[in-house]
């Protein structure tokens, strides 16, 4: 699909419920339906309900592929409450390998085998504000690939699926990282994940929030470092 779109530049759009019909090029299951998000000042698509509930694009389940080279793929999207999230991504390496990436809040642990990565989503726990937290999830696919299989380096993406729960204002690709919110915006137990001295950019004015939005959105990198810290513990309970 993006095979003969210019690429070269600072970043790519592939989803905005802009339009006559935003959701063309993608298959839709479930409860997935467009809402007016007033943080945001603009549409978004909410996809909730189980399992069976996901945006998917390709249509054809990525045997066409997508052909998304640049390395980094921001997910602008807000997560509600104690409820489950996931998504998935098929990827192709320099020897036009094809692995899954797939991401999770059920997962507690990562694991891979060499054409399958489990990807536990518990670094995203305190993004979780229901409406009116909103978050661009930056995901490093060039580090987590060479981190989960330890093979031959990314080349592109061929299929992204986006499950249940969660509202999603746009999807696009990026050349170089995005300058991550401060440490002090962070939310507490979130550290940032651009290794000091990788070179950073602005994220292109017509994929970024509007600037007039009351609530500061939150910008993370995410790679497989995250996860160093693991799970956040339970709270003990207290005697007595």
């Amino acid at each position: 699909m993006y095979t003969k779109v210019y690429q070269g530049g600072p970043g790519v759009e592939v989803f905005a419920p802009v339009g006559k019909n935003p959701t063309a090029g993608w298959k839709l299951a479930g409860g997935v339906g467009k809402v007016y998000e007033r943080t945001i000042r603009s549409y978004a698509y909410a996809i909730e309900g189980g399992a069976t509930s996901r945006m998917h694009l390709p249509k054809d389940g990525g045997r066409t592929g997508l052909g998304l080279v640049q390395p980094y793929l921001a997910l602008q999207v807000s997560l509600p409450p104690d409820a489950p999230f996931a998504f998935e991504l098929a990827v192709s390496d320099t020897k036009r390998v094809k692995r899954r990436l797939v991401f999770s809040s059920s997962f507690s642990a990562f694991a891979a085998t060499p054409l399958h990565a489990q990807i536990p989503l518990y670094p995203l726990e305190p993004l979780r504000g229901g409406d009116t937290t909103w978050a661009t999830v930056v995901l490093d696919l060039a580090g987590i690939v060479a981190g989960a299989f330890k093979a031959d380096e990314f080349k592109a993406i061929d299929a992204i699926s986006i499950g249940a729960s969660c509202k999603v204002r746009k999807i696009f690709t990026l050349r170089e990282p995005p300058a991550e919110s401060m440490v002090g915006e962070l939310p507490e137990g979130m550290v940032g994940g651009v290794a000091p001295g990788v070179k950073t950019a602005p994220i292109p004015r017509q994929l970024d929030y509007p600037a007039s939005m009351d609530v500061e959105p939150i910008t993370w990198v995410f790679g497989l470092g995250a996860l160093a810290t693991g799970p956040p513990k339970a709270p003990r309970a207290q005697l007595g």
